[in-house]
């Protein structure tokens, strides 16, 4: 959450400058790439690897943002190619929210079975 407040921040201070933007974000998604292959932070595996997709995906965002952008290349090109990458962050984000929705239901599920039911008292 931070993170992506720092990115926010760093897009709204350096409005009129797109270099220093894009090398920022650029920075701070190779941070995150090394911070969860280093450090793991998420307790399921899966957790780590979506996230780790996710910022990947990003990266790849800003890479191909500053390649295209110095080789002068086509903006129709560069634009397709954001939104397909935009297209499997949002896939990566479903497919990690119903994983997360899975597990909530069988937590809650295995919470009710451990509740003893209570005597039956006929009157």
């Amino acid at each position: 959450m931070s993170k992506d407040m720092l990115g926010v921040a760093l897009v709204m201070v350096a409005i009129e400058f797109p270099g220093v933007q894009i090398f920022g974000l650029l920075v701070l998604a190779l941070a995150m790439c090394f911070v969860i292959l280093k450090y793991s932070p998420y307790k399921k595996a899966v957790d780590n690897l979506l996230n780790l997709l996710i910022e990947v995906l990003y990266l790849a965002i800003f890479v191909i943002y500053v390649v295209t952008y110095f080789q002068g290349q086509q903006e129709e090109i560069l634009g397709k190619t954001i939104m397909i990458l935009m297209y499997a962050i949002i896939l990566v984000c479903l497919v990690s929210g119903v994983i997360y929705f899975v597990r909530m239901v069988r937590e809650l599920c295995s919470k009710r079975k451990e509740v003893p039911r209570q005597a039956r008292r006929d009157p």
